[in-house]
């Protein structure tokens, strides 16, 4: 059914501006540093080896997932990140986590809300195309096994730095790491027409599910993925 067309002189592109507004998977709060208008380089993946003396972890699909909910007053929308690479490293007890994500590989149900939502009338992939993250600091909570996560975080032109909350497990066998957090998409300056935000939540809502095991350390730092799946 659609959820908009009781709306009067709703067109289907307000509609596929609504769920594309779902698109952004990013974490934090701090001050913006917008980013150049200069088109960005295209995604390899190839995450830069940090420091790995000592246990590594190399999270990719399809055993690892990235997800992102957008909401409405109309109900939500579920996307998907397929093509994303993460490295977790343990360094003398101290954590660093580094990810790139491919917005290109952004997977809707609807085939033209993803169509709408790579374009340059919104997210604009081809220009925009990297999320980034690198931590500055990974630290225990009193919980067990819950960390507070700090550091920069590059999405859509607009670097910040951000903090969010993890699950974390970790052996000589396998890590297991878990985040669901919420974004405020103004941030990162995601806006639509004043007429459509009346509809929108600005809050969006990311699933993270990092799975993998052990791997030696220039296994897990050093190799790029597969080549992309093309759209």
């Amino acid at each position: 059914m659609n959820l908009f067309s009781h709306l009067p002189g709703f067109r289907p592109s307000c509609e596929l501006l609504l769920l594309a507004l779902a698109t952004v998977a990013a974490v934090g709060c701090g001050r913006a540093t917008p980013v150049g208008a200069v088109p960005a380089p295209s995604v390899t993946l190839a995450v830069a080896p940090p420091k790995c003396t000592d246990r590594a972890y190399r999270f990719e699909p399809p055993s690892s997932s990235l997800e992102v909910v957008g909401g409405s007053a109309f109900g939500d929308e579920l996307l998907r990140i397929e093509r994303f690479v993460a490295v977790l490293t343990e360094d003398r007890k101290v954590l660093s986590l580094r990810l790139e994500a491919d917005f290109r590989s952004l997977h809707a149900d609807s085939a033209k809300t993803e169509k709408f939502i790579k374009s340059p009338d919104y997210f604009d992939v081809e220009r925009f195309p990297a999320l980034k993250f690198t931590s500055t600091e990974i630290r225990l909570t009193e919980a067990p096994s819950r960390y507070r996560v700090e550091g920069a975080l590059e999405l859509h032109g607009v670097t910040r730095q951000s903090a969010f909350d993890a699950s974390i497990e970790l052996d000589d066998a396998h890590a297991l790491m878990t985040i669901e957090l919420t974004i405020d998409r103004y941030d990162y300056d995601i806006r639509t027409s004043p007429a459509l935000e009346a509809f929108l939540d600005r809050s969006l809502r990311v699933w993270v599910r990092f799975q993998a095991a052990h791997a030696e350390p220039a296994e897990a730092c050093g190799l790029a993925p597969a080549t992309p799946r093309s759209f």
